[in-house]
């Protein structure tokens, strides 16, 4: 999958620069992205019933959702404990949307192949906690999906 030479700009610029300008880059461009009325509906599935997670995906995605939003905590990185990839591997027989992968985990790299493989469309990763974005940042590249996530 060729990536824009936008894309590829945007990624040296976060690869490269301080904490403080990623941080201001990334809301500039999520401001942008408002703006030019490109909003994504992505209901969280954290907020399902577990019980009926399956039918409550479907609901979404009839209701005009763009992707279902997957928050996966590892009680380390953030003091929570959610779900993994076998939540993603059941969710992609039942929907066509995007499934995007909120990685609130340390060391995320440890895990994105498994998630791929059990049908995640995107990643969000975040930057505080990671030892190395670089290298996080090429593996989704050469797994073809990266998604950067504004943190403000």
């Amino acid at each position: 999958m060729m990536q824009s030479p936008k894309l590829l700009a945007d990624i040296g610029i976060l690869l490269t620069s301080s904490k403080l300008a990623r941080k201001s880059f990334l809301c500039d461009n999520r401001d942008k992205e408002m703006e030019a009325d490109t909003v994504k509906l992505a209901p969280s599935i954290l907020a399902a019933d577990f019980a009926r997670m399956g039918e409550q995906v479907a609901e979404a995605e009839q209701a005009g959702a763009d992707r279902i939003h997957i928050d996966v905590m590892d009680g380390h990185f953030v003091p929570s404990l959610s779900m993994g990839a076998p939540i993603v591997q059941s969710l992609r027989r039942v929907t066509r949307l995007r499934l995007e992968i909120h990685m609130m985990i340390l060391n995320p790299d440890s895990f994105l192949e498994e998630f791929v493989e059990a049908g995640s469309d995107s990643f969000l990763v975040h930057w505080e906690g990671n030892n190395n974005l670089h290298r996080t940042v090429r593996r989704i590249k050469e797994l073809s999906i990266l998604q950067l996530p504004p943190r403000c």
